[in-house]
C-alpha cells in the first residue's frame, strides 16, 4: 500500500523513462532515471541474466548527472542525491552538473534514489559505501562498453 501511494503521488515520473544500462540482461546493473526539469527518481536493480551470479559481486554504478538522465542542461547547477529505498532519506553525494555519480550497490534486490537541486551553499561530496580495498565492478550509465574492473 506505501508504494502504491508513492507511485500514485509520483506518476508524472513515472510516464518519463530513460534506461541506464543498456539493454536488460547485459550488464549486472540494470536501471532507469524517470526526471522531469531539475528532480526525479533513480531506479537501480541488481540484472543480469542470472542475478543470483551478481548478488555477492561489488558493483558501483557510475552515473553521468546531464543531460542523458533528461536533467536541463545548467553548468551550474548543483544536485543533492538521496536514498529514497531501502534508507529512506540518506543523503548519499552533492554532485554538480557534468559529474559522474558513484553508487556502490547493495546486495539488495533495488534501490531508489532522488535526485534534486541540492540546498544552497552545498558542498559537493560523494559517499561512497563499499570496502575501498575490494575489488569494485565499475558498470558505466548510457554506454554500450562492457563494465570494467579497476
Amino acid at each position: 500500500m506505501k508504494w502504491r501511494a508513492w507511485a500514485s503521488e509520483n506518476v508524472d515520473y513515472l510516464k518519463v523513462k530513460r534506461d541506464l544500462f543498456d539493454s536488460p540482461g547485459q550488464l549486472p546493473l540494470d536501471g532507469s532515471a524517470h526526471i522531469i526539469k531539475d528532480c526525479g527518481y533513480i531506479f537501480i536493480m541488481r540484472g543480469g541474466f542470472d542475478k543470483r551470479v551478481n548478488q555477492e559481486t561489488a558493483l558501483r554504478g557510475s552515473i553521468p548527472i546531464n543531460r542523458w538522465l533528461q536533467l536541463d542542461e545548467d553548468p551550474d547547477a548543483i544536485y543533492q542525491v538521496k536514498e529514497i529505498y531501502p534508507r529512506q532519506g540518506k543523503v548519499l553525494a552533492t554532485v554538480r552538473y557534468g559529474e559522474k555519480f558513484l553508487y556502490d550497490m547493495p546486495n539488495k534486490a533495488a534501490v531508489i534514489l532522488e535526485l534534486g537541486p541540492a540546498p544552497s551553499e552545498s558542498k559537493t561530496f560523494q559517499s561512497i559505501t563499499g570496502d575501498q580495498q575490494k575489488q569494485v565492478q565499475i558498470v558505466p550509465a548510457f554506454s554500450s562498453i562492457k563494465s570494467k574492473n579497476p
